[in-house]
């Protein structure tokens, strides 16, 4: 039996396709060749799963705040604005990158020295829970 009912991101860095993945709560995706599973629980807690276990982890730390987790980096996505579909990425308590997300679509500036599947899963992180945000008032 076919899944059904879940959005797919085709997801490109300058013109180059990266990967796609669904909205489910399990989701496999390629990032350059390797396998990875994004997964999400009641959109407060998630886990990128590579080739050798548990790459990235992230849950919900406060209202409109998710801490995003991957030795040795520790970032914070920040919803920029309570009713705006901005988030903002921390790291070391400065701003560091930005997701813009509309109806057709979404758009990232994030750090290079970031490794892809982190910035991917950052990614994953704010579309899902940006869905679910406003169930956090």
């Amino acid at each position: 039996m076919e899944r059904q009912g879940g959005v797919t991101y085709l997801i490109s860095e300058d013109g180059r396709p990266v990967t796609s993945f669904t909205t489910f709560s399990r989701t496999p995706c390629e990032i350059d060749g390797v396998g990875y599973g994004l997964t999400h629980e009641d959109r407060g807690r998630f886990w990128l799963e590579g080739p050798t276990g548990t790459a990235a982890f992230a849950y919900r730390t406060g209202r409109g705040e998710v801490l995003v987790s991957a030795t040795p980096h520790e970032l914070y996505l920040r919803r920029a604005g309570r009713f705006g579909r901005r988030w903002e990425l921390y790291r070391d308590g400065q701003v560091a990158g930005t997701f813009t997300l509309s109806v057709f679509g979404a758009r990232t500036d994030l750090p290079d020295d970031l490794p892809l599947p982190l910035r991917v899963f950052a990614f994953y992180v704010v579309i899902i829970t940006d869905a679910g945000f406003i169930l956090w008032f």
